[in-house]
């Protein structure tokens, strides 16, 4: 008969299944590695039990999840319990293929079940750019979900968007079988050009904070991993929004994380961390990078923490005397992918075996996107690592599957899914949300909302659009029913719609201005407003804000402007033809000018990076204002947003 979780200690449990194990068994539990099913495997040959598992091998020097074993490989040869899934298939498929993964567990020499983890599917974020393909319930990013949050706070006095949010998830995730997310991000906004800001709540310490606590507590069904609980990995201590320049840590050029600002850590960045770990968090993933030597001093720093040396993965002051000892945090440590044999800041000239001890022996537990388990097995047999120590980091591992009970049931019922993920009901509840992140910028002389010359006819509208993947104009029309008309003159338009979206360099970086997104073109854009303007028309500019872009140069050739966070364009047209009113606020304080935000020679940014947009004015120099102020006065600071009138 199978036990019942709550027969004795989990924490017994786990010392006892480690006695058990061999080494390679134990080498198997701290890693997890990235799989794909059968489903994306079009050759039937290299599937087993029944097409549900994929038996494919690949190796890739560039990417890291496209290292990868056969399923049956990695659980029986290679004991790896632990695995990631990346793939846009079908909650049904991922829940059949969690249960053939399960089965196979069980037939091993243990019995050790499988837990699948999964970034986030139901945000439109960076890692989920190609969301019309997504099966699950899409939110826009998670700066539009705190649009929506602060926005209707700030009306109401309080929201329950970012709780249903979570319910909606963990519903989904549950139902597909998937009982980890790699998520949510943790790390405060506070370098604009970070291209990852979309990941994050914003840079309003108190709401991000509030929004980690919220959501952890909710998929986790509270502080004690149960039977029903969605374990999450919150990401990327000790808090990444501090950025050099943008340059983001898989980079060389981002390589250190600057904390230049006196007490900026713990001021800004460590609090949403306090806050999961208040709530109960299971896991905490690291960031690449390295703490910068020429951080300023911290309150929290005593002589056994210092700035500088090795990455946060190998960094025994920021993971144990920090992490677990100050901030006594109970759960594990996730490394981010690929921080052995890609990404080492401060490591790179260690041997693999050398940086999975050094790891481990500075407080990680699960090391992520790698089926070397060889690494683990000689760092021990080198005397690098102690097997004491591997057995303390599988307990903690081991812990967390016994607190959900995936020893007594790992399967779901795959065929209830498809009842349960992307529900009509769920879909209406995310596309509310989608517009109520909308947020009303500048509305001068009434021009929303949008309405024709001639009553007997439709609004006739000419449309530009920069840095857009595809006609988000002209796909919302043919997605829902709007009196509008796109004319291909714009002598005849009522008015003039430009949509903006911004672009990155090739390493990511945001290029803030829009007025450079427009770049070459942006002479006849203004010519063309202008005849717009003199036929009697408006013009309106709608910007996606995948982070705090510079609206200096558009905004006063705007009459209206509206902004969205990867939302559905056809929310933001709801807004516009006044079909549901704007209450969306920003997320974030966009910048002034790009003076603001100039580079010198020396590297230095005019404004703090490891500040937020809100408290940027303070540390300016020749009296600078950090913050945009446009024609009416008004000050697009993180907050901000008109209603309509």
């Amino acid at each position: 008969m199978l036990m019942k979780i709550g027969d004795y200690r989990v924490g017994e449990r786990a010392k006892d299944l480690v006695k058990q194990m061999t080494l390679e068994e134990k080498a198997g539990m701290l890693l997890i590695h990235s799989q794909f099913s059968a489903v994306s495997q079009k050759d039937e040959t290299l599937t087993s039990m029944n097409g549900k598992l994929n038996e494919a091998e690949a190796s890739s020097e560039t990417k890291i999840y496209l290292n990868y074993s056969g399923n049956t490989k990695t659980i029986k040869d290679l004991n790896i319990r632990h695995i990631i899934t990346r793939e846009f298939i079908k909650a049904e498929e991922i829940a059949q293929w969690n249960n053939a993964m399960n089965e196979l567990a069980e037939s091993t020499r243990l019995g050790i079940p499988v837990q699948i983890t999964s970034n986030p599917k139901n945000s439109s974020d960076m890692l989920l750019a190609d969301f019309k393909n997504s099966n699950n319930t899409i939110y826009p990013s998670t700066l539009g979900i705190a649009a929506a949050s602060l926005g209707e706070e700030k009306a109401k006095g309080s929201s329950k968007i970012v709780e249903e949010f979570a319910e909606i998830v963990k519903k989904e995730f549950m139902a597909s079988g998937i009982r980890k997310g790699y998520m949510y991000s943790a790390d405060v906004m506070t370098d604009t050009r970070w291209a990852r800001n979309s990941e994050t709540f914003g840079e309003n310490v108190d709401f991000v904070s509030k929004a980690i606590q919220t959501i952890v507590e909710t998929l986790q069904s509270g502080k004690k991993l149960k039977a029903d609980s969605v374990a999450l990995t919150v990401k990327h201590f000790p808090g990444s929004g501090a950025r050099n320049n943008g340059n983001d840590s898989h980079y060389e050029a981002g390589r250190y994380s600057p904390y230049k600002t006196e007490n900026s850590l713990e001021k800004y960045h460590l609090k949403p961390f306090e806050a999961a770990i208040n709530a109960g968090v299971s896991s905490i993933m690291p960031y690449y990078s390295q703490p910068d030597p020429n951080s300023a001093k911290q309150t929290y720093q005593n002589e056994n923490i210092a700035m500088g040396g090795s990455s946060y993965t190998y960094n025994q002051e920021f993971l144990n005397n920090l992490l677990r000892e100050k901030m006594q945090f109970k759960g594990y440590i996730n490394t981010d992918s690929g921080v052995i044999d890609f990404i080492s800041w401060g490591e790179e000239n260690k041997t693999n075996s050398e940086k999975v001890a050094k790891a481990i022996n500075s407080g990680v537990d699960l090391i992520s996107d790698t089926n070397h388990v060889e690494w683990v097995i000689e760092a021990v047999k080198q005397g690098l690592l102690t097997e004491e120590k591997v057995n303390e980091a599988v307990e903690r591992v081991a812990i967390e599957m016994f607190e959900q009970g995936l020893f007594e049931n790992p399967y779901v019922e795959a065929e209830k899914a498809k009842d349960i993920v992307a529900t009509q009901e769920n879909i209406d509840k995310a596309y509310e949300v989608h517009q109520k992140s909308v947020v009303l910028l500048k509305n001068q002389e009434e021009a929303l909302p949008i309405k024709p010359k001639n009553e007997q006819e439709n609004i006739k509208v000419y449309v530009e659009e920069y840095g857009t993947t595809g006609r988000m104009i002209a796909d919302a029309l043919a997605t829902r029913q709007y009196p509008i008309q796109i004319v291909e003159d714009y002598q005849q338009a009522d008015y003039f719609i430009t949509y903006l979206s911004g672009k990155t360099t090739k390493e990511t970086v945001w290029d803030l201005n829009l007025k450079d997104m427009i770049g070459e073109k942006y002479e006849a854009w203004m010519a063309t407003g202008n005849q717009i303007k003199q036929n009697g028309g408006k013009r309106i500019t709608i910007v996606n804000f995948n982070t705090a872009f510079i609206l200096d140069g558009i905004e006063q050739y705007s009459d209206a402007i509206l902004g969205g966070f990867r939302t559905y364009t056809c929310a933001i047209m709801d807004v516009m033809t006044g079909k549901v009113q704007a209450t969306g606020v920003l997320p974030f304080t966009l910048p002034a000018n790009s003076d603001v935000v100039a580079i010198d020679e020396k590297g230095e940014c005019a404004s703090p990076n490891d500040v937020p947009g809100y408290d940027k004015t303070q540390y300016m120099k020749d009296n600078k204002v950090y913050e945009y102020i446009d024609q009416q006065g008004n000050k697009y600071v993180c907050g901000f947003g008109l209603n309509e009138k």
